[in-house]
This record gives C-alpha cells, sequence and structure tokens, in this order.
C-alpha cells in the first residue's frame, strides 16, 4: 500500500499525507451532501413562503373586489326600489323636471368616471349623471335593466 501512495518516490509518504487524503475526498462529499440537503430544504422554503404570500395577497384583493361588487349590488338595488325612478319612468309629461336633477345629485360608489343612466324599455336615455350619456345597444338593454360594464350603471 505504502508503494502505490509513493509512487516511484524514494521517500515513504508520512501519516499526515495519507489522512490528507483519505479525508479530503470524504469531506467533500460530505460537504457536498450538505449544501444538496440545504439547498432543497431553502428552496422549498422560500416556495412555501411565496405560496403563502400569493395566497394572502388574493385573499386580499378578493375580498376588495367583492366589496366593490357588494357596494355595487347595494347601489344598484337601492337605485331599483327608488320611487323617484320608479315614477320617472311612468311620468313621461313632469320626469324632465326632477329626474335630470336627481342623476345630477348621484355619485357612483366607484371611481369617478363612472355613470349612472336611466334608461326606458328600449334603451333610449332618460337620465343620466353624466352630461354626455353613451348610447345603449338594444342587445344591452336585453341582458336585463341593470347593467354593470366597466363605464356605467344602469
Amino acid at each position: 500500500m505504502i508503494s502505490f501512495l509513493n509512487r516511484g518516490k524514494s521517500k515513504p509518504a508520512s501519516l499526515f499525507n495519507h489522512a490528507l487524503r483519505i479525508s479530503i475526498p470524504i469531506g467533500v462529499v460530505f460537504l457536498l451532501a450538505i449544501w444538496v440537503i440545504e439547498h432543497h430544504t431553502l428552496q422549498s422554503t422560500i416556495e412555501n413562503e411565496l405560496r403563502r404570500h400569493i395566497e394572502d395577497v388574493s385573499q386580499r384583493e378578493t375580498s376588495k373586489i367583492q366589496q366593490t361588487l357588494d357596494g355595487l349590488r347595494s347601489y344598484a338595488n337601492s337605485m331599483s326600489v327608488n320611487g323617484l325612478i320608479r315614477n320617472g319612468l311612468i311620468d313621461l309629461e313632469d320626469r324632465d323636471n326632477y329626474i335630470p336633477v336627481f342623476f345630477r345629485s348621484l355619485i357612483a360608489p366607484v371611481s369617478g368616471k363612472a355613470s349612472v343612466s336611466l334608461v326606458d324599455y328600449l334603451g333610449r336615455g332618460i337620465a343620466s349623471n353624466n352630461n354626455s350619456m353613451p348610447p345603449v345597444s338594444p342587445d344591452m338593454v336585453e341582458k336585463g335593466a341593470f347593467l354593470i360594464d366597466s363605464h356605467r350603471l344602469m
């Protein structure tokens, strides 16, 4: 064995060199194994933390969206049962005296760009809180009495 370690050298290998030749590869393998285990553990921990963070953010955003939709739904329900609006749909002669004033005073529960419009059964505009009431297509009227899209609540 000593002749194998010497490889043609005349001097026998010291015990230190022999221990070094055995312990360095074992140490490298041991450190490599520790690094692989730690890398895997760290990666799993980071993935779990990111997953939890994404779930928390998505729950918060879902809650915000749900609150906004609940507010719009409540607003639309209160508008649908408002006696003044119901009367304005029936009273063809005098509604121009009170419905436009009522709608100009409305503030939609969403961004300032939102408009609230009252339309008849054919989709013709009766009143709006926006001076330039966008046209309403017949297919929009068929979708229901209250339509909520990115720009208006009808």
